[in-house]
């Protein structure tokens, strides 16, 4: 037999009040779900009953829904749960079986999917790395080019600098005979 606790015993395992425990319980059996009753008046909870309120809990704190939205969103899960279990019932092991197999069949066929498309993409990475390297070759040659060209106009104004030196330099008479 399951141990039972009080709602006193859920609100410290939770690390809530008992008044919030209470007000989640009113919402869960709003949605049908059942908490059974000691004597028709407290409620006395389940393992499962803790898990699910637990459950509710973690639902409430990740997304900030309201308690009504995650009563639902709990309630949904445990059909789904029930669904699957009396599926599970229904169609036996081979069944079961022949359910994962074709799942695993899925599963294994996308993931030769996504290993062709990494091959792809790893192949237009390495072009495009090619391309890059290409790039800063002809822009390393460009730079010595136009360094080249920056030195060769250094070197003519300083030419030119010296020679309108040396014309200063002469007397009137030297540049007019242009000795």
């Amino acid at each position: 037999m399951d141990r039972t606790y009080t709602t006193k015993d859920i609100a410290e395992m939770l690390g809530v009040e008992a008044v919030t425990i209470r007000k989640y319980c009113q919402a869960l059996e709003r949605t049908g779900y059942v908490i059974n009753r000691s004597n028709g008046k407290d409620r006395v909870y389940t393992d499962q009953d803790a898990m699910t309120l637990k459950y509710l809990q973690t639902i409430r704190n990740r997304s900030g829904i309201s308690v009504e939205a995650a009563c639902i969103a709990v309630q949904a899960k445990k059909m789904a749960v029930t669904e699957d279990e009396s599926v599970i019932d229904n169609i036996g092991e081979a069944g079961v079986l022949s359910r994962y197999a074709n799942q695993y069949d899925i599963l294994t066929s996308k993931v030769d999917v996504q290993a062709e498309q990494i091959g792809q993409l790893i192949e237009l990475n390495q072009a495009l790395i090619e391309r890059l390297d290409s790039r800063e070759e002809y822009e390393r040659k460009r730079d010595y080019q136009v360094t080249e060209m920056l030195a060769a106009i250094r070197e003519q104004k300083e030419a030119t600098r010296q020679l309108a030196a040396a014309n200063e330099s002469k007397t009137f008479i030297q540049r007019l005979f242009r000795k």
